[in-house]
């Protein structure tokens, strides 16, 4: 019942993110370059620059069904996969790199406490960005 209730506290956080219809494909577009920009923004900003360079890219996840993966071995992330069908404007791709550099920031925690990745870790990391966010 635990894993349900942080699964959607989770959930609800990214749909905060996400703001739906906000993400229409009338606002800028996104660039291949630009998610590196933006993925070093997020960590700049969000982060203090503490997460590590990772390589940022389109892809098609439509058979995964996400906006956005962080490939990661050993803990250790790999890359970063945006997807290049769903998200056409550059706020919806802020909002996935931001979601996406919580999983690279919690990964470790997560799996210590033996989490779910959506669980109680990476939520409080999405609530802090958004709190931070909020006060921009």
């Amino acid at each position: 019942m635990r894993s349900l209730a942080l699964f959607l506290v989770s959930f609800a956080c990214l749909g905060a993110f996400l703001g739906g219809a906000e993400h229409a494909s009338s606002r800028t577009t996104v660039q291949q370059a630009d998610l590196q920009r933006l993925y070093a923004q997020v960590n700049q900003e969000s982060f203090a620059g503490k997460l590590p360079a990772v390589p940022v890219r389109w892809g098609n996840l439509t058979k995964d069904d996400a906006y956005g993966i962080t490939h990661f071995k050993n803990e250790v992330p790999l890359s970063m996969e945006v997807d290049r069908s769903s998200v056409q404007s550059e706020s919806f791709a802020l909002d996935v790199i931001r979601h996406e550099s919580c999983h690279i920031a919690t990964i470790h925690e997560a799996n210590r406490l033996k989490e779910d990745k959506h669980g109680a870790t990476f939520a409080a990391c999405m609530a802090r960005i958004q709190e931070t966010e909020a006060a921009d």
